[in-house]
């Protein structure tokens, strides 16, 4: 069985419900009606937050459309924004609501730090909203330590989400994330799969990663010697931090959520956690989606 605390941690990420994403992506967008069935597989197995954005194509409109098939809301919805003058932020909360088919964003993160850092005014604008009872949190969006340690300076940014996986891992992120727990952030992490990079095989990557090889090599190594999947040692090694609240992954088909959900249930030698800790990645800017294709 899958404990109440772990199932709790699972953020379902939703941008593959509303495009094609991801360089292992193989199912392209599913259907509406396969989108619906990865819902219902998600709230049986306890996922209580979904994950979207303005920006994932449909996949805001999909959620609305599910809810109101539902009757209700069985999900709480982390959502992203991008700022600019064209449209009063109050606007874009009525219209993620009235997307969404939701009283409240539960979170409602900055889609980058720069656009928290070049839009200070929007702040004062999402406090107005969360006072109103429109939002619940607020929060930020980040890839850089340095940026969450900026953000700690803020009291009213309550949630950072940030990349943590196997190779973006303890040896980078720990020390800044125990720090931010303390100050009483909430830790949001994505990226637990990077985009599926741990599942291909040196002779599939991307002419442009072949520099993380030796280090995907390793922890293939480590995973087969004790035994476990990579898929497995993926999301377990993220849930096992405790300094981390909630775990964001996505997937395409149902069969993809319910292996994540079963690999919760197996069990992983803590020595093993932390030999991962320990690798660490000298080509930080290939840890970065949007370096890849630059």
């Amino acid at each position: 069985m899958i404990s109440a605390v772990e199932s709790s941690k699972i953020i379902l990420g939703t941008v593959q419900l509303g495009l094609p994403y991801g360089v292992n992506n193989t199912q392209g967008q599913p259907s509406t009606k396969e989108a619906f069935r990865i819902l219902n597989l998600a709230a049986s197995h306890g996922v209580t937050h979904l994950d979207t954005a303005a920006a994932y194509g449909t996949s805001e409109a999909v959620i609305g459309q599910y809810h109101q098939q539902q009757g209700s809301t069985p999900f709480s919805i982390i959502t992203k924004f991008h700022f600019n003058e064209d449209e009063h932020t109050g606007e874009k909360v009525r219209k993620a609501l009235e997307h969404l088919a939701v009283p409240q964003v539960d979170i409602l993160l900055f889609h980058s730090y720069a656009d928290f850092k070049n839009n200070p005014e929007v702040m004062t604008c999402l406090l107005e909203q969360k006072e109103i009872g429109a939002i619940n949190k607020i929060g930020v969006s980040v890839y850089e330590n340095a940026e969450v340690e900026d953000l700690l300076n803020y009291e009213e940014v309550e949630v950072i989400q940030l990349p943590f996986n196997l190779i973006d891992n303890e040896a980078r992120r720990g020390g800044i994330l125990r720090e931010a727990k303390q100050l009483g952030k909430v830790i949001h992490t994505r990226s637990t799969f990077l985009q599926g990079l741990f599942f291909k095989t040196a002779n599939t990557l991307p002419k442009k990663l072949m520099p993380l090889t030796p280090h995907l090599e390793e922890i293939k190594w480590m995973a087969d010697m004790h035994g476990v999947s990579m898929a497995t040692l993926a999301l377990q090694y993220v849930v096992s931090k405790p300094y981390i609240d909630g775990v964001l992954i996505g997937v395409e088909t149902e069969a993809q959520l319910l292996t994540n959900m079963n690999a919760l249930t197996e069990e992983i030698s803590k020595d093993l956690f932390r030999k991962i800790d320990q690798v660490h990645i000298s080509r930080a800017d290939l840890l970065n989606p949007s370096n890849w294709n630059n």
